[in-house]
């Protein structure tokens, strides 16, 4: 191939590893989404969701807070670790959007851990970048990602973000700086990060601001689409490379 893209700088060095390509001969190009604005995500809702609405506005009238996690119920996006965590942190629920196998486990570890009143299967939902602005907090507590959506959609909709340096996360959520980072499969270290981000609302505040100043600048679809015009018209220039072809066998 003339060029091979990965989504991010850790994908792209995992893949050189793999196939022995050489240092920086595959080029990361992070995946981007439609910018929009947080009032725009807010009036993209579905007239299912106002009962839900409802429900946060009790949940943030009562002092406490709403932490969301958003993917596939499966083992990887680590929402076990979320729910032990939970349990060490009052005064937080737990919103979980998505479906998959691991849905009745999960509900019988939320019970096993006293926290079945604070933790809410949402299902699979139609659109759950609207469900983002209701939200205090964004989780993704990862043992293994490449570059997920869901974390540029929370930095967009300006939510504090607490996760795993994972894949190529880390690229993205700097600790202190656009959310929070935390040792991957460490419940204990998730809710030390989620109490200091219940107890501290101007640093929740500060951390999805600068997230989504980041987001905007740098994994919008319409950067996304720029770096790819970029190398397309590189492409065009640079002198083709020589190919390896595999002979057929002789008869």
């Amino acid at each position: 191939v003339d060029a091979h893209v990965a989504v991010g700088e850790a994908s792209a060095r995992r893949m050189e590893d793999f196939y022995a390509l050489g240092r920086r001969t595959v080029i990361s190009i992070p995946n981007g989404i439609p910018e929009g604005t947080v009032a725009e995500m807010v009036q993209d809702i579905d007239p299912e969701m106002n009962a839900w609405i409802d429900f946060g506005k009790e949940i943030h009238a009562s002092g406490q807070l709403l932490v969301g996690i958003v993917g596939r119920l499966n083992a990887m996006k680590g929402h076990d670790l979320l729910l032990q965590a939970i349990a060490q942190v009052p005064g937080i629920h737990a919103v979980i959007l998505g479906d998959g196998e691991l849905r009745s486990d999960l509900e019988q570890l939320a019970r096993r851990l006293g926290v079945g009143d604070r933790i809410h299967f949402l299902g699979w939902v139609e659109n759950p970048r609207a469900y983002l602005p209701y939200l205090d907090i964004v989780a993704l507590p990862s043992r293994s990602e490449g570059f997920p959506l869901a974390m540029v959609e929370a930095m967009l909709a300006a939510r504090a973000i607490v996760a795993t340096p994972v894949g190529s996360v880390a690229e993205a959520i700097l600790d202190g700086e656009t959310g929070l980072l935390v040792a991957k499969d460490d419940a204990i270290a998730l809710a030390q990060a989620l109490t200091q981000l219940r107890d501290q609302p101007e640093l929740r505040f500060k951390l999805g601001q600068q997230a989504r100043e980041k987001a905007i600048a740098e994994f919008t679809a319409a950067h996304m689409a720029q770096q790819y015009e970029t190398l397309w018209y590189e492409l065009r220039e640079r002198p083709r490379r020589s190919r390896f072809w595999v002979g057929q066998p002789k008869e």
